[in-house]
């Protein structure tokens, strides 16, 4: 991996880089987008920490036993290929926005022109343990979801000897549907959503509500409205002064900023979180985009504004922030369908999910 410097180019002359952090869903369209139509004059990077990145819409799937670890898998590699990029798979140690530098590991530097973040959440291992001491020692992170998937093959090997006691901390769509998928698959174990203070499911609908807690109730999951202040070994203790006795907590809890952006020199929200507008640019360096947060349903737009502002385009596309469809897998086949103030439940609804899941990674492989 050699970082290509003004001195390796024509003289007087310094191609523009794009660089790519990230495999997430924008990035997966921008790179189908290169494929049929290449940039002019700009080189792009893609910087991955996994060389096989999963789809993290599937992994509650994985973990219910509705998919292979294979069916996950997103074929980034022939993908790559076809596209012209130029693949890095190391680990980011830094971003400079004054210098506009990346560090990467063994201190290897890459310039760039433009920088767009669209990776997979990663855990903030300081942060995390000052939340909740003794959680890098006894628990088990769903982030990221690549280090996830390689051990809950031993979870389960370890849940068919016996019944478990799992609490899944975490008040998220991703908390709830991780509870239901350990139901699914580990039937026999007892499994505790510990939520916090965050009624569960109070972003959506009366209706969407109702048949949450509903599905909770009959799948028998233990939904507890308090925090984790420690885990240790055999239990978690809450803040309430409770003890929950808990072979495997498994952290579920809404990502924190990675380590790096502290010192990147992009200005940062109350979370910690690049400051962005509404295309998502940095407000203080709008050559940084920071897509982290678009959903699979908005990548594709972001993907059109990306390479139309690299390209220095007018954006041509609005991403679609009202009312999106949200599909919350519910196990044993059934998932719930959130629009606006509507809700709807059943086997079609988790049809309808299974289909867009395997449908974008299939889109991958065709494509590829």
């Amino acid at each position: 991996m050699t970082a290509v410097s003004e001195s390796s180019t024509t003289k007087g002359y310094r191609q523009k880089e794009l660089v790519l952090l990230g495999a997430g869903p924008s990035h997966i369209h921008t790179l189908l987008a290169l494929a049929k139509k290449p940039l002019v004059g700009i080189r792009v990077t893609l910087i991955t920490s996994s060389s096989d990145p999963l789809n993290p819409e599937m992994v509650p799937g994985l973990v219910a036993g509705n998919y292979a670890l294979q069916d996950c898998a997103i074929p980034l590699e022939p993908l790559v290929r076809r596209s012209g990029v130029r693949w890095l798979c190391a680990t980011l140690k830094s971003v400079n926005a004054q210098t506009q530098q990346i560090e990467i590991e063994n201190h290897e530097t890459l310039p760039f022109d433009w920088l767009s973040i669209d990776s997979s959440p990663q855990p903030n291992s300081a942060l995390l343990e000052k939340m909740i001491p003794g959680a890098h020692k006894y628990g088990l992170s769903l982030r990221p979801c690549e280090t996830f998937a390689s051990i809950w093959p031993q979870v389960e090997k370890l849940g068919d000897t016996r019944a478990l006691r799992i609490a899944v901390i975490g008040s998220d769509a991703t908390a709830i549907e991780l509870a239901m998928a350990l139901r699914q698959r580990l039937r026999e174990s007892a499994i505790s959503l510990v939520c916090g203070d965050a009624p569960i499911g109070a972003a959506y609908p009366q209706t969407a509500r109702r048949k949450l807690h509903a599905t909770l109730r009959r799948l028998n999951i233990s939904v507890i409205p308090d925090h984790v202040v420690e885990c240790i070994a055999g239990a978690v203790r809450l803040r309430s002064g409770a003890t929950l006795a808990c072979d495997i907590p498994l952290i579920a809890i809404h990502a924190q900023a990675a380590p790096w952006l502290a010192a990147s020199g992009l200005t940062l929200d109350d979370g910690g979180f690049a400051k962005v507008d509404a295309q998502l640019r940095s407000v203080s360096h709008p050559f940084v985009l920071c897509a982290d947060a678009v959903s699979q349903r908005q990548s594709e737009s972001h993907a059109v504004n990306l390479l139309a502002g690299v390209s220095g385009t007018a954006h041509k596309a609005q991403l679609q922030r009202t009312n999106p469809l949200t599909i919350l897998f519910c196990a044993n086949y059934s998932a719930i369908a959130i629009w606006g103030r509507y809700s709807a439940q059943g086997r079609w609804v988790w049809w309808l999910r299974n289909w867009i899941d395997r449908r974008f990674v299939a889109r991958l492989r065709v494509s590829a």
